[in-house]
């Protein structure tokens, strides 16, 4: 997910206050590059000390780092990630957009 638009959509929830760090792409100048696109296990790199309290996901190929947080929230309704959530008994919310 493009950052800003995750940023964006955190804020209008009202639950960007809990969340310390946001893992998304990013745009070089002017929008002509992308400079960074974590996806799958490259998100993992990007938490700092491997253990979060909350993690948020839309797609099977985040359960690298969701499998390291306390909560999920599953954005979408992705059944391939929820049957994984399921599996490995993860505090897991499903928030339809």
């Amino acid at each position: 997910c493009y950052e800003p638009l995750a940023n964006f959509y955190l804020e209008k929830s009202n639950i960007y206050s809990i969340f310390d760090k946001v893992i998304g792409c990013r745009v070089g100048k002017f929008n002509f590059f992308v400079n960074q696109h974590p996806y799958g296990k490259d998100k993992v790199k990007f938490l700092s000390d491997k253990v979060c309290a909350v993690g948020l996901g839309d797609s099977y190929v985040d359960n690298y780092f969701l499998s390291l947080c306390d909560k999920v929230y599953i954005v979408g309704g992705s059944q391939r990630l929820i049957k994984y959530a399921k599996k490995d008994e993860w505090d897991y919310k499903v928030i339809n957009s």
